[in-house]
């Protein structure tokens, strides 16, 4: 991310406080320099600024929870958080808003602003605000669609490109080709007709019921691309808890189960590697960790695929 000039801060072995748009604290240990300055308890003081007919966006929770804050609305001309990050972008925009800040006579310590600082240019633009206010600025990420989760997902994107990958969007999967032990090529729907993608090795991360990477059927669960095999907990009665707000649904134990280099276990193709959601016995809901264990089990087993290719 630094690399793409939209710099994360924070580390491993320590977590931190992130103020939401309603007001309450996520537990977190990177973060965009843009949230470096949150606060890390309700105490602080804070001066809050929002944007006329923003509705993603709640300073009235944050307030109630927030004993030293206060607030202000800015007249950004648009009210979605898309359009008001593209007006940031904007010089001219940007010089009237730190113009108007200057005349707020801000007290608090810190200055909140919903995540549209910018598409792009986040960093810069924060410190510019810093600068000419005289004191930390931060954003507070809105709900989605939430606009720094979309500048990594942008910088993601561009680096990966820039690594020579290739993106093939809305192109789902049709069929497989095989030869041996070995997974050949995907078979794509493309915009004309179906398109095979060779590869000497592939990484499988379509997510579990909810991404496609699963489907349950009246008596078991399907792994729909490879059909690779899948553990389900017991007969479809055991899936579920009688209790539809309970986190223990077995059904959350469903998936493709590993071995150590992260290849399905049992598969009879060799050169597949499984991440992510769709693993078996994860229960993502339940023990909180869907994302982190994303990232982890995605370079564990891009790691394992290298070795594999090497």
């Amino acid at each position: 991310m630094a690399e793409m000039d939209m710099p994360y801060t924070g580390q491993f072995n320590q977590n931190r406080r992130i103020l939401s748009a309603i007001g309450t604290f996520k537990t977190t240990c990177l973060t965009p320099v843009t949230m470096q300055a949150s606060p890390q308890d309700t105490q602080e003081k804070i001066h809050i600024v929002t944007f006329s007919g923003l509705k993603d966006f709640y300073p009235g929770y944050i307030l109630s929870r927030m004993t030293g804050a206060s607030f202000s609305t800015y007249d950004a001309g648009v009210s979605t958080t898309m359009g008001i990050a593209a007006n940031f972008e904007d010089d001219t925009f940007l010089e009237a808003f730190i113009l108007w800040l200057e005349q707020q006579r801000i007290r608090e310590n810190k200055i909140a602003l919903p995540g549209v600082l910018g598409l792009e240019s986040a960093s810069a633009i924060l410190k510019r605000i810093e600068y000419r206010l005289e004191r930390p600025v931060f954003e507070i990420p809105t709900i989605p669609p939430s606009m720094p989760g979309r500048r990594l997902f942008n910088c993601l994107k561009d680096y990966y490109r820039r690594r020579g990958g290739a993106i093939y969007w809305g192109w789902p999967v049709v069929g497989v080709e095989k030869e041996g032990s070995k997974i050949e090529a995907v078979v794509v729907e493309s915009r004309s007709r179906p398109m095979s993608l060779n590869a000497r090795a592939f990484i499988l991360a379509t997510g579990s019921f909810v991404g496609g990477g699963l489907r349950a059927g009246r008596d078991a669960v399907r792994e729909k691309v490879f059909d690779l095999p899948v553990f389900s907990p017991g007969m479809r009665d055991d899936w579920f808890d009688q209790d539809y707000f309970s986190k223990n649904h077995g059904i959350g134990r469903a998936g493709v189960v590993v071995d150590d280099s992260f290849r399905p276990a049992g598969s009879p193709w060799d050169n597949i590697f499984t991440c992510g959601a769709l693993l078996g016995h994860v229960e993502a809901l339940k023990n909180g960790c869907g994302h982190g264990f994303a990232i982890v089990t995605g370079q564990a087993a891009a790691r394992s695929c290298g070795e594999y290719l090497r």
